[in-house]
C-alpha cells in the first residue's frame, strides 16, 4: 500500500500540466526532470515498502545487480547517451536559433529545429540534413545570423593605364550609395594585387541582414560598380595570351617572320556596351530567401513540442 501510494504520488506530482509545469527552460529539460522526479519518488516509496516488510536485505542485492546492469548498458549504448547528454546542453546553451543560417561540420543551411537526438537544418537546395547532437556540440558552428550585420566583399579588376585614384574613389562612392549598403561601418575599397593585365580591386561593404537580403546587395553592388567602370570608360581587361606555332621557319610565310600567329587572338568588341538594364535587390528572389520561404512551410511547423530551439531561450 505504501509502494502504490509513493507511486501514485509521483505520477500526480509529475505530470504535464501539474505543479512543475512551466518552469524549465524548454520541453525536453521538463520531461528529463520530471522523469527523475518520477522514479527517485517511486524509489524512496519502494523502500520504505521494503522497510516496513522487514525485507531491506534485498535492497543492497538490488542496487548491485543495477549497477552491474547499468554499467553494462552504459558502454553499449555509449553513442546514445552522448547524443542525449549534448542534446541537454546544446537546449540549455542553444548556439542557434530556427531560421539561423549557420554551417555545421562543413554542412551549409537553415536551422529547421534541435531534436532530442539531432539536428536538422535544410540546405539551400531544399534537401533536409540531419547532425548527430554529438557532432554539433563538439563541431565547428559558424552562424552567420547571430549577428545582424555582416560584410560582404567581391573583386573586379581594371586595366594598368587607369588612374587608381580616381577608380578607388568612383569605386568607394558607388558601393556606399548602393541600396542596402550601411554607412557604418562604411564601405572600403583596397588594390589587392597586381596581375599581368589588369590591377585587382578588392571591395568591402557592410550589410543589416535584418533589413536587407544579403546576396539580393552583393548582386546589386556589384552590377552597379561594374556600370560606373564602364561609364566612366575604364578599361576592364581579360586575360591576354600570345600563341606560339611550334615550327616557325616552314609557318613564317603563314603566320609571319616572328611565327606569331596572325588573327588568332579575339578581337576586342568595337561596339559600345549597352546600357545596363536597371535592377533592384528586390528583383527576383535570392537562394537564402528561397530557402527560408520553402522553411517556413516545412515540417518545423509541424513540430510542435518536439523542437526544443526557443526564439527566447538564453544564447550562448
Amino acid at each position: 500500500l505504501v509502494f502504490i501510494a509513493f507511486w501514485f504520488f509521483a505520477r500526480w506530482l509529475t505530470r504535464e500540466r501539474g505543479y512543475l509545469a512551466g518552469w524549465a527552460p524548454n520541453v525536453f529539460i521538463g520531461d528529463l526532470v520530471r522523469q527523475i522526479i518520477r522514479v527517485a519518488v517511486t524509489l524512496i516509496g519502494l523502500i520504505i515498502a521494503l522497510e516496513i516488510a522487514d525485507a531491506t536485505s534485498v535492497i543492497g542485492s538490488v542496487l548491485g545487480a543495477l549497477g552491474l546492469a547499468g554499467l553494462a548498458l552504459g558502454f553499449a549504448i555509449r553513442d546514445t547517451v552522448e547524443n542525449y547528454i549534448a542534446s541537454i546542453l546544446l537546449s540549455l546553451r542553444q548556439p542557434f536559433s530556427p531560421d539561423d543560417h549557420v554551417v555545421i561540420d562543413g554542412q551549409e543551411g537553415l536551422v529547421l529545429r534541435l531534436t532530442s537526438r539531432a539536428t536538422l537544418l535544410m540546405s539551400f537546395d531544399g534537401n533536409h540534413i540531419r547532425i548527430p547532437n554529438a557532432i554539433v556540440y563538439k563541431g565547428v558552428i559558424v552562424n552567420y545570423t547571430r549577428n545582424p550585420n555582416r560584410r560582404f566583399s567581391f573583386e573586379l579588376g581594371v586595366g594598368t593605364d587607369v588612374n587608381l585614384l580616381d577608380a578607388l574613389q568612383l569605386a568607394r562612392n558607388t558601393v556606399q550609395e548602393s541600396p542596402g549598403v550601411l554607412t557604418s561601418p562604411a564601405a572600403s575599397v583596397q588594390i589587392h594585387s597586381l596581375g599581368d593585365s589588369n590591377v585587382l580591386l578588392r571591395f568591402y561593404a557592410w550589410i543589416d541582414q535584418t533589413q536587407s537580403d544579403y546576396s539580393a546587395v552583393r548582386s546589386e553592388t556589384i552590377r552597379r560598380v561594374k556600370a560606373a567602370f564602364q561609364q566612366a570608360d575604364y578599361d576592364m581587361p581579360e586575360p591576354i595570351y600570345r600563341l606560339r606555332i611550334g615550327d616557325q621557319n616552314a609557318l613564317s610565310g603563314e603566320f609571319g617572320g616572328d611565327g606569331v600567329a596572325q588573327g588568332i587572338l579575339a578581337e576586342e568588341p568595337s561596339a559600345e556596351s549597352p546600357e545596363p538594364v536597371e535592377h533592384s535587390p528586390e528583383a527576383g528572389e535570392s537562394p537564402e530567401a528561397a530557402a527560408r520561404s520553402q522553411l517556413r512551410a516545412d515540417e518545423r511547423s509541424e513540430a510542435g513540442d518536439d523542437n526544443l530551439l526557443r526564439e527566447d531561450a538564453p544564447k550562448e
